[in-house]
């Protein structure tokens, strides 16, 4: 019969899984959604500082149920928080 150590210890390893699927699939759509508005992913420079802080802010307010249901193009262009898409 496990113990409550057991449950809180297998809690824990799910727990930082999700979060880890969860922040590559964040990454990966970000990446790609820089790539599709023509800011470079890999450079430390961005020309449009304010359109890249509007995907990074879509990307960061979605759980990781909203990134999975979503369509790509709601995902990356839609600010969930007013259910529109911001000015990229």
């Amino acid at each position: 019969m496990p113990t409550l150590d057991d449950v809180y210890r297998k809690f824990g390893e799910v727990s930082e899984a999700a979060q880890l699927l969860e922040t590559e699939l964040g990454s990966k759509l970000m990446f790609h959604a820089f790539v599709e508005k023509g800011i470079s992913p890999t450079s430390l420079q961005v020309v449009d500082q304010k359109a890249a802080a509007d995907l990074l802010s879509g990307i960061n307010r979605q759980t990781l149920g909203q990134l999975i249901k979503n369509p790509p193009q709601q995902n990356l262009w839609v600010d969930s928080g007013s259910g529109r898409r911001p000015n990229v």
